[in-house]
């Protein structure tokens, strides 16, 4: 799925797709050299002003939650992870495997139906294989 393929972001100012490849949009803070999800313009740890900054296409799994009830939009189960992307854990949806600690992952589009309106979020696609 490409930019020009997707419909309107949630929020433009969280995901960045640029032909086959889907970044967040984070804040990088000069003064204390850390980054940050989502951009604020000021620095959560100094209060300093903030930059905006692509984090990287892939990141590792920290931790996971299995949700086995439907909520929303999610199906059951679905699995919930928190990823280490550039130094910032961020948390969404697993789309695609296991889930397992350490396993590495890239972010993604995600086109959801809110409402009746679709609307393109961010989710993460396993690349390792599962464990057997």
């Amino acid at each position: 799925m490409t930019a020009a393929t997707l419909p309107r972001s949630f929020d433009d100012g969280v995901l960045h797709v640029e032909r086959d490849t889907a970044r967040l949009v984070g804040g990088w803070c000069p003064d204390c050299r850390k980054a940050a999800f989502p951009l604020t313009p000021v620095c959560p740890r100094c209060g300093a002003g903030t930059r905006r900054r692509l984090l990287a296409a892939h990141g590792v799994v920290y931790a996971r939650a299995i949700i086995n009830a439907p909520v929303t939009i999610y199906p059951a189960p679905t699995t919930i992870v928190q990823v280490d992307i550039d130094g910032v854990r961020v948390g969404g949806m697993l789309r695609n495997g296991d889930g397992r600690i350490g396993a590495t992952v890239t972010i993604a589009p995600l086109v959801m139906d809110s409402s009746g309106e679709q609307v393109t979020a961010y989710c993460f696609d396993q690349q390792d294989p599962p464990d057997a």
